[in-house]
C-alpha cells in the first residue's frame, strides 16, 4: 500500500507495463476486427495510418513511469487520436461501426487519469466536437448521434470518475498516514515523558532515602540534621522548578552555600531550552565562591535576551545584580 498509493497513482496505473499490454492487446484486437470487417476498404496507405496512430497514441498514454505525461507526450497524444477520428470519419465506409473511433476516444479519455485531466479534456472535447460536427453534417438522426457520441462521452465520465476515486483514496491515505504518524508521535513523547519521570524520581530518591532511613533508625534531629533536610528539600525544589539548570557544578555550588547557612532560590523560565552550558555554570560557581550569608537568587531569562542568566546576591552590605551570557561572560554588574 506504501508503494502504490503516494506513488503509481500520479499516473493512474497507466504507466505500469501491465496498463501497456492491456493497450496493445486492445489495439491488436481492433486491428484484426477492422480487417476482418472490412472497416477501411480498400486498406490503402493513408487508411492504414489510422492503425498506426492509434497504436503511436496506445504506447504515449502507456509511456512507463508513475507521473503524469509531459506537454509534449500529452499534445502528441491527443494529435494522433484527432488525427484517428479524422480518417475514420472521412474514409471509413461505416464510421459508426469502426472500432477505431471510439478507441480514439479511449486514448484522449485516459489522458485524465493519467494525470493530465486539463489535456484529457480539451483533447476530449476536440473529438467529441469533431464527430458532432460529422453527424450534423450527414444530417444524422438523434439514434445515430447517440451510437456516435456514446461512447466517447461515457469514456469522459469513466475518466473523470476514475481520477475523482484515485484522489479520494490517495487523500483517504494521506489522513490515514497523518492520524498513524501524530498517534506514533504522542506515544513517544508519552514513553520518553514516563522514562524521564523514572529517572527523575530514582534521582530523588536517592538523595531523600539516606536521611529518611536515619530518620526511621531513630537519629537524633539536631543541628546537623534540620540543614541537612533543608539542603535535600531546597535541591528538590531546584529540580523541579529549574530542571535545565540541574548542572553538577551548581547543584555542589548550591549545596555548600545552604550548608553555610545562605539562602539559594533558583527560578527557571519554562521559556529557556537547553541545559546550562560548562562555561556558564563556572562563572555562576566562581560569583559564589565566597558568599557565606544572605541569599543568593540565580535565575534563567527568556531566550531572546542578550543575557542568559540573573545572580543577585543579597547580604548586609546591601544588592548585587549580575547579568551573564550564555557564554559566562558578565554583561552588567551593579
Amino acid at each position: 500500500m506504501a508503494e502504490v498509493i503516494p506513488a503509481h497513482t500520479q499516473s493512474g496505473g497507466l504507466g505500469s507495463k501491465q496498463a501497456r499490454w492491456v493497450f496493445l492487446f486492445v489495439w491488436a484486437c481492433n486491428v484484426w476486427l477492422g480487417l476482418m470487417d472490412g472497416d477501411f476498404s480498400p486498406l490503402d496507405p493513408i487508411n492504414a495510418t489510422a492503425y498506426a496512430a492509434a497504436l503511436v497514441g496506445c504506447l504515449l498514454l502507456t509511456t512507463p513511469g508513475r507521473l503524469p505525461l509531459t506537454a509534449a507526450r500529452s499534445t502528441m497524444l491527443v494529435i494522433s487520436a484527432l488525427y484517428l477520428v479524422a480518417v475514420t470519419l472521412l474514409r471509413a465506409p461505416d464510421p459508426a461501426a469502426t472500432e477505431l473511433l471510439y478507441f480514439a476516444a479511449y486514448l484522449v479519455g485516459f489522458v485524465i487519469p493519467r494525470g493530465n485531466p486539463r489535456v484529457g479534456a480539451i483533447g476530449s472535447t476536440l473529438v467529441i466536437g469533431g464527430i458532432a460536427v460529422w453527424g450534423v453534417a450527414r444530417e444524422a438522426t438523434a439514434g445515430e448521434f447517440a451510437v456516435l457520441l456514446g461512447v466517447p462521452i461515457g469514456c469522459v465520465v469513466a475518466a473523470a470518475a476514475w481520477r475523482m476515486g484515485l484522489q479520494l483514496i490517495v487523500r483517504r491515505e494521506r489522513d490515514h498516514r497523518s492520524v498513524a504518524a501524530r498517534a506514533a508521535e504522542n506515544a513517544a513523547a508519552a514513553d520518553e515523558a514516563v522514562r524521564i519521570s523514572r529517572r527523575e524520581l530514582a534521582e530523588i530518591r536517592a538523595e531523600v532515602a539516606p536521611l529518611l532511613e536515619e530518620i526511621v533508625r531513630g537519629t537524633p534531629i539536631d543541628a546537623a540534621m534540620r540543614v541537612a533536610l533543608v539542603r535535600t528539600e531546597a535541591a528538590i525544589r531546584d529540580r523541579i522548578r529549574a530542571p535545565h539548570l540541574q548542572h553538577p557544578a551548581l547543584v555542589a555550588a548550591f549545596a555548600l552555600l545552604r550548608d553555610r547557612g545562605v539562602t539559594v532560590v533558583v527560578l527557571g523560565e519554562p521559556t529557556v531550552g537547553g541545559g546550562m552550558t560548562d562555561t556558564l555554570a563556572e562563572a555562576v560557581v566562581e560569583l559564589v565562591r565566597e558568599v557565606t550569608a544572605g541569599r543568593v537568587t540565580v535565575r534563567s531569562l527568556p531566550s531572546g535576551r542578550r543575557s542568559a542568566l540573573s545572580v543577585v546576591l543579597q547580604g548586609g552590605a546591601g544588592s548585587e545584580q549580575i547579568l551573564l551570557s550564555a557564554s559566562g561572560t558578565i554583561l552588567s554588574r551593579g
